[in-house]
């Protein structure tokens, strides 16, 4: 009997040792789909960093012209440039969510 508690055991060890190599094997398939993720959105980021950057230098040299535009023009840069900044914003909370 104590032989067919041990096999037993041994058995059931086994089963577990397999469990943990699947779910460890698991764990490596989803950590490399994150780093890959991850990735991505690190090189987003750097690009909508650099887009923003952008903008604002626009946003500072349409700012020295606007000074002689009339009210109309100006409004409708500023509804332009807010619209750009809030899609900008929207971009970069997804990324650092």
């Amino acid at each position: 009997m104590n032989t067919d508690a041990a096999g037993l055991q041994l058995s059931q060890l086994e089963a577990k040792v397999q469990q943990l190599v699947t779910a460890y094997a698991e764990l490596q398939k989803k950590h490399a789909a994150l780093e890959k993720e991850h990735s991505l959105l690190q090189q987003q980021l750097q690009q909508q960093q650099t887009t923003n950057q952008l903008l604002q230098e626009q946003v500072q040299v349409m700012k020295l012209g606007v000074q002689h535009w009339g009210p109309e023009q100006r409004k409708a840069l500023q509804k332009t440039i807010d619209t750009y900044l809030k899609d900008i914003e929207k971009c970069l909370s997804l990324l650092n969510a």
